[in-house]
């Protein structure tokens, strides 16, 4: 497209300089119990599998992962201190 991909990576930098310099945009995990009862609260009733302990989200995605159970740690040939969810 005649872009350069150095200018591509500057205009990124901009976006992100931009974003880092927007209050509005600032990240504030809610400091008191009652904030975070509401904020949880909020993601409950957006939530279709009824989530009520989550506090934050950067990404906006959900994995559901499932821990492998012993004998799938045997076969894979890893420990359960391999394995961390959470």
């Amino acid at each position: 497209h005649g872009v350069k991909d150095d200018e591509v990576l500057n205009s990124l930098w901009d976006v992100v300089d931009a974003i880092h310099q927007s209050p509005e945009l600032d990240i504030k995990f809610p400091e008191t119990e009652a904030d975070q009862r509401r904020v949880a609260e909020g993601f409950r009733r957006k939530s279709q599998i009824d989530i009520d302990c989550c506090v934050g989200a950067v990404d906006g995605i959900l994995i559901w992962i499932h821990k492998p159970s012993s004998e799938d740690e045997k076969v894979i040939r890893i420990g359960p201190k391999k394995f961390f969810c959470g």
